[in-house]
């Protein structure tokens, strides 16, 4: 969704566009990943598929929200990960995607302080050891490792 709604691909943005948005601007995008064999690398799963399972209902969202798309990393998405974790609650990789994308978009100024943001985790955890790798790291952002 990225390259398509910021125009990374063939330099035109995808828009919801009243309902119709540019559905052979989406299927020349797979075909030209497809050709090139170009596949998402990262462990998140719900990622790797790299085709939203509902593009045109995240487009209709962006559209009505007036939303804003970016990308973050793998280690990004697992400090996400990390501070729904110390909150009390869990998630899969790929909704760590959201506090960290939220995080970037502060950073970069796009979210300014008295902007409301509403963000969805979608996913429960899957994979009960990345929390564990990511705290047992002490490099990692959040991590709070085990007491020896």
């Amino acid at each position: 969704m990225y390259d398509l709604y910021n125009g990374k691909f063939e330099e035109t943005k995808l828009r919801w566009n009243k309902g119709r948005p540019d559905i052979e601007l989406i299927q020349r995008y797979y075909a030209f990943l497809d050709k090139k064999g170009i596949r998402p690398k990262t462990k998140a799963t719900a990622i790797q598929i790299g085709r939203p399972s509902n593009i045109l209902k995240g487009l209709r969202a962006l559209d009505f929200t007036n939303g804003v798309v970016t990308q973050v990393s793998d280690s990004e998405m697992l400090d996400g990960m990390s501070i729904v974790g110390l909150n009390g609650f869990d998630c899969e990789m790929a909704s760590g995607s959201v506090p960290a994308g939220i995080r970037k978009l502060i950073q970069e100024e796009i979210i300014k302080k008295d902007d409301v943001v509403i963000g969805i985790l979608t996913g429960r955890q899957k994979d009960a050891m990345l929390p564990v790798d990511y705290h047992n790291n002490p490099n990692n952002r959040f991590a709070i490792p085990p007491k020896q």
